[in-house]
């Protein structure tokens, strides 16, 4: 592991229509291969992997009129995801 390595970062963010939850790590960052695929069935890039974790946030999200972005640390190595939220209901209420 290099030095340094293993660090998480939550952040939340509001604005006026939207509540925003950040996760930020500087590991090895997202993979590029199938990168636009990411959060569908099956597709995993680990020995192990189901590939349904990132596939079933991205339904729990979408139910509740929510997204998932999944990106590049701007600054370094590692990811950034972020789950975006209405502050209000998908209702109106």
């Amino acid at each position: 592991m290099r030095e340094g390595a293993g660090a998480i970062t939550v952040a939340v963010h509001t604005d006026a229509e939207t509540a925003s939850i950040s996760v930020t790590d500087d590991g090895v960052g997202l993979p590029q291969q199938d990168r636009n695929q990411l959060t569908e069935p099956y597709i995993t890039h680990k020995p192990k992997g189901t590939g349904l974790g990132l596939a079933i946030v991205k339904k729990i999200m979408e139910d509740h009129g929510g997204r998932i972005r999944l990106d590049d640390r701007p600054d370094g190595p590692g990811a950034i995801v972020v789950l975006s939220l209405p502050l209000r209901s998908i209702n109106g209420a």
